[in-house]
This record gives structure tokens, C-alpha cells and sequence, in this order.
């Protein structure tokens, strides 16, 4: 990757970062008020934004990000309060300044520094809450509880040096205390004997009922919770100094640096010290870091102690910015390599074992090749959590223009996905979202009337099944109308006239949604009616080798659930052989293998074969290949072949093979052009004969043993 494309990368990653914070921002102007660290946070972020867009030389550029900048610095010393006009004006400057990073220099920055300005003229509202930054004593002094004096505070740090351990006690008395009684309690020749006292605060505690007084007292000692005796004190407690060192997150928090919500969100993205992970995601500057580091030194048994928490050996490592372009070529190797194995394979010299040497090389070859792929897929994995976040974005936008209050409800951000098919999908889910808050969410005033709450709610929620990623968006509004459907469809000839006032079968509705250019919506606005989408949608997924499955129910919602594989290149599979074609089923989607006998099959709704109790459909390649035009070979009798079991959904069938012919690793290809789609088949692979083998597609055979949709 050049010098230039790095440095752009870096400006788009502060400006997602910048838009993620606005959104929270945004939410917490409506819910329990800003806080002063999420104003710092802001503040900082676009001020590292300001410095990489300086460079750049585009003038308008840097003063629309001078001008944000300059409005939360009035935010955050107070004169001026957070306000959805003002985020509003921060969003479109985010947006400008994206788009002359992306080359679009007809991006009228001046006119957004003007909107920007006005906002902040009319700004008003509560001021950010929540505390300042803290100096380090600060920091010793609230983790104790009361202030300290400077005494007080260099026999604290003096004691933590040491690596001593330090510990709040508090004694509960009768009477008021006096001071001369307080220097005669014998509590204090009980800490002589195990430590050395460092601060007492008569009254320094609220009395239980019964009791009058309560004295807080401060100790450092040599010795272990474990070898304490606590009886003698009413609570006390270690405090995280010394030999419990406080962890440099919290630190961080205490400052007023970052917040807890970024502290998870980072440990979250990968294993690494959690101040480097919030250095490189600019969500805190290295100052920042190094001053919560030296807190932590000053409460944490002693700088190299403190140091290894944010420096220690995996803080030595770096990223590397490497173009897409080169990683694809890499993966494309390792499926050469993948093949050019399994034709090793098959060479009578392996297969058959008797040269030791021969086989020893080749089980070393195949792990170091297993070990490459596995690598090589890590490195396009990539978490769902920024694809995620641009629908929070959309979905605020699409509320303020359709007037509805609706909530996103984001889980499963963590999970991973090839990184080319998060691409491919970024379009559908921004569809079905956009669907969901214009054709699903009712108004306001309808969801009133039909006893809802006010707001409307989506939930985007992504999980692994097997092999594949599920990736959920639903809606709590009306569901879908079964008569607005069928009377569009009549009105286009899509069904016989008449048609509109007879029930709608769920099968039927769902084919017809999916159409090209099909909407029961009346008229086209900015935001969909066009019949544009939903078709888009099915055709990109499948591309994919996943499918997209509607449910509904009448006044409660709405859910699309777009099931896709983790990755788009190589499987482990099972590889069968039926007839003189070779197939390869998912290794995930196999259950366990069985010969069945002819008392075992019964024609009901099909074929079936009992198993344990339970009648499974009977599942047959020939259909799938006979309607490819590809040749079908003559069907042999049921107990001269293999049952295979698979699982799918919740959904068990049995797919009929005539040999098992072992595990291992396919790279999957489109299908030949002359075969074009087959229903039932995902794609295909090079066998190690050089020959063709076919990957099943357990979801589409499921579908139609079951009967079921699936998405056509």
C-alpha cells in the first residue's frame, strides 16, 4: 500500500471513530445526559483528526475540522451545551470531510462551517457533566476516600514504592470520639505489630445503628490478605495499590480519559495491552496513556511493574497496512496449494503408505498447509462491529426524516466474516434496515393506537450455525399485509384477478416480495417505493452461497435472517461419491453416517428412512443434476448405498451416496457456465484426479425436503 492510501486509511478510521461518538453523544442528549468524558473524548479525536487533515493542504478541509473542533471546545469548558442541532452540524461536517478525503473536491465545506457556526450561536442546554481529569494525588486520594495531606500523600507514595500493601480499615465505637481518647485505643498497637499507620480520619465514616462513632484508619503492611487478621477490625479492606495493582483501564477511567463502554469495546477487538489498543484507535492520546501509566506506577508496586501492563512484549507489535489486492492474490495461492495437496494425494505413492519417508514428507507438507490456510483466513476475518455501525448511523438519519422514534439494537458486533463478504452484504443489510424504518415501523401515532410503545424498535443481531454466520435484522411494527400484497400483485398480473380477497399463503408472499421491482408502497419517496431492493438483496446473498428467509406476524414485526457462510474460498467438507460424480457436503453439516435397509424406507410425503425413532425425508442428487441438463446415472437400490445425516437449521435429512470417500479441504469455485445455478448445489471444486466435484448446498436440499421457501 503507497504512502498516500496509508495516510487516507488512517483519516477514514478517526472519522469512523468520530462518528461512532457522535451517535453516543446523540443518544445520550435524549437519555441520561452528556458526560464530560465523552466530550473529552470528542474533543481529542478530532483534534488528531485536524493534524492528519492539515497535512493533506486542502484548507477547506482543515477549517471545517478547526471549526468542530472549536465548537467542543465551548462544549467542554462549559459555555455551551450539547445540542442535536449541533450533532446534526457535526455529522454533515463528517460527512464533507469524508468526502474530499475521497477525492470529491465539489464538497462545499464553507457552507457546512456556516451551518456549523449558526448552530452554535443557538446552542443551549445543560453543559456536559461528569469529573475533570485528575492529577495522580487525585487519583490516591479517591481511591482512599478522604483527602490526604502532602504528609500524608509522600508516606503513601513512599509505602507503594516499596511494593508495600495498603489497607482501609474502619473501627466502629461507643461515644463520641475525642482526641485524646482516639491515642489511647488499642486498635492502634494492633497495627504497630502488622504495619505502619499513614492516615486517621475521626468521624471519617457513617455509624451503624447502636453504635455512635467511626474511625478510619489508613496502614501499609508487609503482609498478605490471607495472613491478616481482619476480626479485629469492623470492615477493612486492601485498596488496589501495592501488591495489588490497579489495572491501567481503570486508571484510565478514573482520569476522565476514556469510559468504561470504550474500555470493553476495545478489549473486544483483539488480545493486546488495552492502553495500545485505545492509543490506535485514537479513542486516547499517548499522553494520556502516559500519564495513567505514571498514576499506576505511583499505585501499583513500582514503575516496571506498571510499564509491562501498557509496554510489555506484545506491545512491541505492529500492524501493517497491506493492500486488499495482495492478501486476495495470498489466498488465492493457498487454494492452488490446497488443490495442488489433494492431487499429491492422490498419487499411489502416498495412498497407498508404503514409502515411510514419502508419507512422512507429505504429513508434514499438508500440516504446514493447513496452518497457512488457517492463517491466511484469520487475516481476512475481519468483525462485523464496523458494518454494524454504519446502520446506527443510517437509522438515525432515516428517523429524523420519516419523523419516527425508532431504537437499534445492536448484538453480536464481535463476530467475524471474510472481509470480502462483509463488503458484498454492506448494501442488502443497509436495504433491510432501511426497509425496516420506512415500510416496517409504524408512526408514532399508530403505534399509539395499537397499544406500543412510542418508540420503535430494530434489533441487528449476528451469530455463527456451523459454517455459516446469521445475521438477523427485525422490527416490533405492523408485519407485513398479506392483502396489500396480493392486491399489488393482481393490480401488475402477477396473480389471477380476483385474487385479492382470498388469504395469502405465506409461501406466496414470500415469492412475490422478492420480485424485481415489486412495493405495495403507493407512491415513491427519497428514502424506497421504487421496487427496488428486496430482489437486490436475494441475488447479492446468494451470490454468496447464503440465502435470505422472511417471517412475520400481523401488528408484531418483521424479520430477515440472511444465512451466509464465514468464508467465501475454502471449506472442510466431507467428500461422497454418487454415481461417477463426487460431492463434498460442509463437515459442520454432517451428522453421522448409516447403510439403510429397505424396511427402513417408507414413501409418505416422499421418500423417509427411520432412525432412532424418527422419519427423516430421503434426499437424492439426480434431480438437482437432471435439472442442470447434466447427466444422471441409473439410481441403485437403498441398501446398496449410504445414508447420510445432516443437520441444517434444526432441520435433519439424510442425503443417499453410494461410497464415503473421506474429510478434507475443497476450495470452492463458481459453476461451470454451461451448468449456470443449481438448486441444491453452491458452487464447485478441482478434485485431486483433476476432475470435477460439486459443493453441496445443505440449506437449499433442506428446503426442499421440507418443503420450505428458503428464499426463493
Amino acid at each position: 500500500m503507497s504512502e498516500r492510501a496509508d495516510e487516507v486509511s488512517a483519516e477514514l478510521e478517526l472519522l469512523d471513530s468520530l462518528e461512532r461518538k457522535l451517535l453516543d453523544l446523540d443518544r445520550n442528549i435524549e437519555g441520561d445526559g452528556v458526560g464530560r468524558d465523552a466530550i473529552h473524548s470528542l474533543f481529542r479525536n478530532v483534534h488528531n483528526l485536524k493534524g492528519a487533515v492539515a497535512l493533506r493542504g486542502d484548507e477547506e478541509a482543515t477549517g471545517l475540522v478547526h471549526c468542530i473542533e472549536t465548537a467542543l471546545d465551548e462544549m467542554r469548558s462549559g459555555r455551551i451545551g450539547p445540542s442535536r442541532e449541533l450533532v446534526d452540524s457535526f455529522l454533515a461536517g463528517a460527512d464533507g470531510i469524508r468526502a474530499r478525503l475521497s477525492g470529491k473536491r465539489d464538497a462545499d465545506c464553507r457552507s457546512l462551517v456556516a451551518s456549523m457556526e449558526k448552530a452554535m450561536s443557538g446552542a443551549s442546554g445543560p453543559a456536559a457533566t461528569g469529573p475533570t481529569p485528575r492529577s495522580p494525588d487525585e487519583a490516591l486520594a479517591k481511591a482512599v476516600g478522604f483527602p490526604l495531606s502532602r504528609d500524608e500523600l509522600a508516606s503513601l507514595r513512599g509505602e507503594i514504592a516499596k511494593g508495600s500493601r495498603i489497607y482501609l480499615a474502619e473501627k466502629f465505637l461507643d461515644g463520641r470520639l475525642a482526641q485524646e481518647r482516639v491515642a489511647r485505643l488499642p486498635i492502634f498497637e494492633t497495627i504497630r505489630g502488622i504495619g505502619r499507620m499513614l492516615a486517621l480520619r475521626p468521624e471519617g465514616g457513617k455509624a451503624p445503628e447502636g453504635r455512635e462513632s467511626v474511625l478510619s484508619l489508613l496502614f501499609a503492611s508487609d503482609l498478605p490478605p490471607g495472613e491478616m487478621v481482619f476480626s479485629v477490625f469492623d470492615p477493612c479492606r486492601e485498596l488496589p495499590f501495592g501488591g495489588a495493582r490497579r489495572r491501567i483501564g481503570e486508571v484510565l477511567v478514573d482520569m476522565g480519559a476514556t469510559d468504561e463502554e470504550s474500555i470493553q469495546r476495545a478489549l473486544a477487538l483483539r488480545e493486546a495491552p488495552i492502553g495500545e489498543i485505545l492509543v490506535e484507535s485514537r479513542r486516547i492520546s499517548t499522553g494520556d496513556l502516559e500519564r495513567a501509566l505514571e498514576i499506576q506506577g505511583a499505585s501499583g508496586g513500582g514503575g516496571s511493574g506498571a510499564a509491562k501492563v501498557g509496554r510489555g512484549p506484545d506491545a512491541s507489535r505492529r500492524d501493517l497496512r497491506v493492500e486488499a489486492a495482495k492478501l486476495d492474490k495470498l489466498f488465492d495461492l493457498v487454494g492452488e496449494l490446497i488443490t495442488a495437496e489433494a492431487t499429491l494425494a492422490a498419487c499411489p505413492e502416498i495412498a497407498d503408505r508404503k514409502r515411510r519417508e514419502l508419507s512422512k514428507a507429505f504429513d508434514s507438507i499438508s500440516k504446514i498447509t493447513r496452518e497457512l490456510q488457517e492463517t491466511t483466513m484469520a487475516v481476512r476475518m475481519v468483525p462485523l462491529e464496523g458494518l454494524f455501525d454504519r446502520m446506527a448511523r443510517l437509522v438515525r438519519d432515516l428517523s429524523r426524516k420519516t419523523g419516527k422514534s425508532v431504537d437499534l439494537v445492536v448484538t453480536g458486533g464481535e463476530r467475524e466474516m471474510d472481509k470480502n463478504a462483509i463488503e458484498e452484504i454492506a448494501d442488502p443489510l443497509a436495504h433491510l434496515v432501511r426497509n425496516a424504518v420506512d415500510h416496517g415501523i409504524e408512526g408514532p401515532a399508530a403505534r399509539l393506537a395499537a397499544g406500543k410503545g412510542e418508540r420503535g424498535r430494530i434489533e441487528l443481531a449476528a451469530r455463527y450455525e456451523g459454517s455459516d454466520v446469521l445475521i438477523s435484522v427485525s422490527d416490533d411494527g405492523a408485519g407485513i399485509d398479506g392483502e396489500a400484497v396480493l392486491r399489488k400483485a393482481a393490480a401488475r398480473g402477477l396473480v389471477p384477478a380476483g385474487s385479492e380477497g382470498r388469504r395469502a399463503e405465506e409461501e406466496e408472499i414470500h415469492a412475490l416480495i422478492f420480485l424485481p421491482g415489486f412495493s405495495t408502497t403507493e407512491s415513491a419517496t427519497e428514502i424506497s417505493g421504487r421496487g427496488v431492493g428486496l430482489d437486490v438483496v436475494k441475488r447479492n446473498v446468494e451470490r454468496l452461497r447464503g440465502r435470505v428467509d422472511l417471517t412475520w406476524e400481523p401488528g408484531r414485526g418483521t424479520t430477515f435472517l440472511m444465512r451466509m457462510p464465514l468464508t467465501l474460498a475454502i471449506v472442510d467438507a466431507i467428500t461422497l461419491r454418487a454415481g461417477s460424480c463426487r460431492y463434498s457436503v460442509p463437515v459442520t453439516d454432517v451428522r453421522e453416517f448409516f447403510r439403510p435397509l429397505a424396511s427402513q424406507v417408507i414413501r409418505a410425503e416422499g421418500e423417509r428412512v427411520a432412525l432412532r425413532g424418527e422419519f427423516l425425508p430421503l434426499l437424492r442428487l439426480e434431480g438437482a443434476l437432471a435439472a442442470a441438463g447434466l447427466a444422471v446415472e441409473a439410481r441403485r437400490p437403498i441398501e446398496e448405498s449410504i445414508a447420510v445425516v445432516m443437520e441444517e437449521g434444526g432441520r435433519r435429512a439424510c442425503l443417499v451416496v453410494d461410497e464415503v470417500l473421506g474429510a478434507q479441504q475443497v476450495v470452492v469455485r463458481p459453476m461451470p457456465a454451461y451448468a449456470g445455478r443449481v438448486d441444491g448445489l453452491s458452487g464447485c471444486s478441482v478434485n485431486g484426479d483433476g476432475g470435477v466435484g460439486f459443493i453441496v448446498d445443505t440449506g437449499r436440499l433442506m428446503d426442499r425436503a421440507f418443503g420450505s421457501r428458503g428464499g426463493a
